[in-house]
Parts: structure tokens; sequence; C-alpha cells
């Protein structure tokens, strides 16, 4: 896939579970949520914090310094003290692989 970079065997992305990756450098979050492929900056835009060592409830990821919540698909800010939203980031799941955009989603 142009443009992709391979991060991650899909087995290893579980349901749930908080995974980080570096995409040309930069931290990424990945998970699974009700079966869907969820990709997002790691770092909180609070405190730089990193949002993979946090908690993920229902939809929103929690971070695990001063509890900025946000949600896990569209990386908005779902409780403060953060007020910037993460980038989300395209993911591709092919052949047992799963490839991250290293280029973040517009808004």
């Amino acid at each position: 896939m142009t443009g992709f970079v391979s991060v991650a065997r899909s087995e290893d992305i579980k349901e749930g579970a908080l995974s980080r990756v570096d995409v040309n450098g930069r931290p990424i979050l990945i998970t699974r949520v009700y079966g869907r492929l969820c990709v997002l900056s790691a770092i909180c835009t609070h405190e730089d914090a990193d949002l993979s060592k946090g908690e993920l409830e229902d939809e929103t990821v929690w971070c695990p310094l001063h509890a900025s919540g946000f949600n896990i698909f569209t990386g908005a800010v779902t409780s403060p003290p953060a007020e910037e939203p993460l980038e989300v980031y395209e993911a591709r799941e092919y052949d047992g692989k799963i490839a991250v955009s290293p280029i973040p989603r517009k808004s």
C-alpha cells in the first residue's frame, strides 16, 4: 500500500488493548473497539503523557496523568483538562497485517 507504513500483525492488536507503535518517528496509539481499528496520536495534548499507558472505557481513552478523555474514533476531547483533540490516522488491514498512514486525517 503506497504511503502506508506496516506497523503490526492483525493478531497482535486485540479488542480493547492499547498498543503503541511508531510511524515515521511518531508515537501512535492503536486498538480495536467493536472490531474496528482505531488509530490516534499516542501522546495526550494536555501534558504529553503516553496514552497507551492509560485506560480504555467504552469509546473513551483516558490519559494516565490527569485523566483527560478522548473519543477513540474521532480524537475529540470528552473530558478536560485537555482542550485540543488528538490526531486521527487512517489504517488498513490486509493479509494479516495492519498499515497506518503517516499523515493524520483532516478534520
